[in-house]
């Protein structure tokens, strides 16, 4: 045992005396620092801002969408530029600006450019914010479309067809005559699989980068041939193989603890020590296996950005795509970043 510890701490030296290696944990610092100036919108956010709504048929339309029950919770902002402040940083999913000549364009039924959307390319909810917003606008719009046609229509009677199609517009929105809505809740079976939802963009991403050290420590052996490797027993070589990838990832994994908790992400310290401890030893262990698939360097150099993209895809990081697909958390246990996430 005495001599395998002496292997790993002679190759971890090696690695140490490497620009390469220094730069490594810079460049995943560095992307945990970005990662952590980035805010992406809760998906429990169901706030949704309304600016501009100041009176007349604007503030009208905000009433209906404040009063009544939604699954969205709106907040009246009288700054522009402060509610796109709030949609920038995530803490509403998206806002609604009424133009500053809304009222003479909706009194005009002309509903160009009368209402500006806003929100970030990371919503889950927009579509349907505006699907509830738009409700409320036609309830309004609906009554002065019926007013600015019935001229138009109706040469004799005016008054009399006006208060007789308004009434019936009213008729209609307040009943389930026009839209029927049957709620139903079905149970699904998600025994054995993690809670779906929980994303770990800091833990992700340096698991990936630590993969990506891996897959970099394993083309440097393709590249150069070890003639200390070469010269021991087959069962030797291969421990020496396996220490050699555990002493490249070492440096940057311990800036990456360093880093998970600095970060305020940390699911605690000995758990995270422990996790990434496993990882290290699970994901050398995969490349000394795994790493036989690649004889040359072309093929390896093609699979590596598709292995790195796929763990993107399949791992919470950013997002849980196992929501929509469940069988991805079971394809999970293909890479080792299973074992850290």
């Amino acid at each position: 045992m005495e001599k395998y510890w002496i292997w790993y701490t002679l190759q971890l030296k090696a690695w140490c005396r490497k620009k390469i290696c220094w730069m490594q944990a810079a460049g995943m610092l560095f992307v945990v620092y970005v990662i952590l100036h980035i805010t992406l919108p809760q998906q429990d956010n169901i706030q949704v801002g309304i600016c501009n709504a100041k009176e007349g048929y604007a503030a009208e339309i905000a009433d209906f969408l404040l009063q009544e029950d939604s699954v969205f919770t709106f907040l009246e902002y009288q700054d522009e530029e402060t509610m796109g402040q709030d949609v920038s940083s995530g803490t509403i999913e998206c806002g609604f600006v009424f133009a500053d000549d809304f009222e003479q364009k909706f009194a005009d039924a002309n509903t160009d450019g009368c209402v500006k959307y806003m929100e970030t390319p990371f919503t889950t909810k927009g579509k349907v914010a505006k699907e509830t917003f738009f409700a409320s606008f036609f309830r309004v719009y609906g009554r002065i479309l019926l007013q600015k046609q019935v001229p138009d229509i109706f040469n004799k009677k005016q008054q009399e067809m006006e208060e007789r199609l308004l009434l019936k517009n009213l008729e209609y929105r307040e009943s389930d005559k026009v839209f029927s809505v049957e709620i139903k809740n079905v149970d699904t079976d998600q025994k054995g699989l993690k809670e779906a939802g929980v994303c770990y963009p800091v833990q992700g991403c340096i698991g990936i980068f630590l993969f990506a050290i891996l897959l970099m420590a394993y083309g440097e052996s393709l590249e150069k041939k070890d003639q200390v490797k070469n010269a021991l027993a087959r069962r030797d070589r291969y421990i020496y193989e396996y220490l050699n990838y555990l002493a490249s990832a070492t440096i940057a994994a311990a800036a990456g603890l360093a880093a998970v908790y600095f970060a305020e992400s940390s699911r605690g310290v000995m758990a995270e020590a422990g996790k990434l401890l496993l990882y290290l030893l699970a994901g050398s262990l995969w490349m000394l296996v795994f790493g036989r698939l690649w004889r040359n360097r072309v093929s390896f150099l093609a699979w590596t950005a598709v292995l790195i993209m796929a763990q993107l895809l399949l791992y919470p990081v950013f997002f849980d795509f196992s929501e929509y697909v469940p069988v991805l958390q079971y394809m999970r246990w293909v890479f080792p970043l299973s074992v850290y996430l």
